[in-house]
C-alpha cells in the first residue's frame, strides 16, 4: 500500500519493502493518481509462495573471472543493505581475478566479502599471495564496493599504503 495515496499496488518481484518502512508509488514507475491493481486472493497468494521457495545455488558457482562461494543473507529491514538496483547481503563472498600489473599481466586473485556494520554494508577486498594465502595485512574496505577495489588495488601496487589502514577514512 502507498503511504501516500493509501491504494494498493503490485510490486515487482525485485522491490522488497521491509516491515516499518514507507512505500510510495513512484518507487515503481507509477503515479499516485493511478487507479488502485486489482486484487486477486489467489494470484497473489500464488506469487507469494513462489518468492517463499527456497533456492538452492550449486557453489562455488562460477562466473567468468569470478567464483561466488557464498551467497550471504538478504537483510530487508535495515537501510543500506539494498535499493532499486542492489542488494548487498551481508556473509556473501567471492572471488575475482584481476590484473594487478598492466606491464607483466600479473594478475592477482582477490577475496571479496560484504560484512555487517551498523551504518550498512562493509565491502571488503583482500588480496591473496600466489599460493592462494589471504594477505590481511593488505585488505581494504570501504561503504562502497567500488571504495574498497580502489583502496585494494592501490595497496597491492603500493603495500606501505597498508600501514595507513585498509579502511576508506573518507567514507566514514
Amino acid at each position: 500500500e502507498c503511504d501516500g495515496c493509501k491504494k494498493w499496488r503490485r510490486l515487482p518481484p525485485t522491490l522488497i519493502v521491509g516491515e516499518g518502512a514507507e512505500f510510495f508509488c513512484s518507487e515503481i514507475g507509477r503515479s499516485c493518481q493511478d487507479a488502485e491493481d486489482d486484487w486477486d486472493d489467489g494470484e497473489e497468494m500464488e506469487v507469494a509462495n513462489d518468492t517463499m521457495k527456497t533456492i538452492e545455488a550449486k557453489l562455488p558457482l562460477q562466473i567468468g573471472d569470478l567464483t561466488v562461494t557464498a551467497l550471504g543473507e538478504v537483510v530487508a529491514d535495515k537501510a543500506g543493505y539494498w535499493n532499486k538496483s542492489y542488494i548487498f547481503p551481508i556473509g556473501y563472498t567471492c572471488t575475482r581475478k584481476y590484473v594487478t600489473d598492466e606491464e607483466s599481466k600479473r594478475e592477482t586473485e582477490f577475496l571479496c566479502q560484504i560484512e555487517a556494520d551498523d551504518d550498512g554494508p562493509v565491502f571488503r577486498v583482500t588480496p591473496k599471495d600466489d599460493q592462494g594465502q589471504l594477505l590481511q595485512e593488505l585488505s581494504a574496505s570501504g561503504k562502497t564496493a567500488r571504495s574498497a577495489w580502489v583502496r585494494a588495488l592501490a595497496i597491492v601496487k603500493d603495500p606501505a599504503l597498508a600501514k595507513e589502514g585498509g579502511t576508506d577514512d573518507a567514507e566514514k
